[in-house]
């Protein structure tokens, strides 16, 4: 509740202090990576990488994503943006794949699965 009715600086306070603390609750990571802000996303990502099982998790609802006719390439780039700067090994099989996207319209997607899968 706290937390819904706070502004972006007491978020990403509160998401650092469970990082701290190492306080992992999964159905609220869950909810801030979906719904979040790209801070937000990113600290909730980085608590969930400390569990290798909520890690492959959270990457899988990050980059397992259908893209018909490239009308979510919006959101995969910017969870590949999110994947890229927190690093995540669990992550490979699903860049794996989005690097053989077919379609013109997935050409972005594909090179930036491939630059990340180069830094892992």
């Amino acid at each position: 509740l706290i937390y819904n009715k706070s502004n972006k600086i007491i978020r990403a306070d509160i998401l650092k202090r469970m990082e701290k603390l190492g306080l992992c609750d999964e159905k609220f990571l869950f909810s801030v990576l979906e719904k979040g802000g790209h801070n937000e996303r990113k600290q909730a990502l980085l608590i969930l990488t400390k569990n290798p099982r909520l890690a492959e998790k959270g990457t899988k609802k990050l980059l397992a994503i259908s893209n018909p006719f490239g009308i979510r390439t919006r959101l995969i780039k910017a969870n590949l943006k999110l994947i890229d700067e927190v690093r995540i090994p669990q992550a490979e099989p699903y860049l794996a794949a989005l690097a053989k996207y077919r379609f013109f319209w997935n050409r972005s997607i594909r090179e930036k699965s491939k630059q990340i899968l180069r830094k892992l």
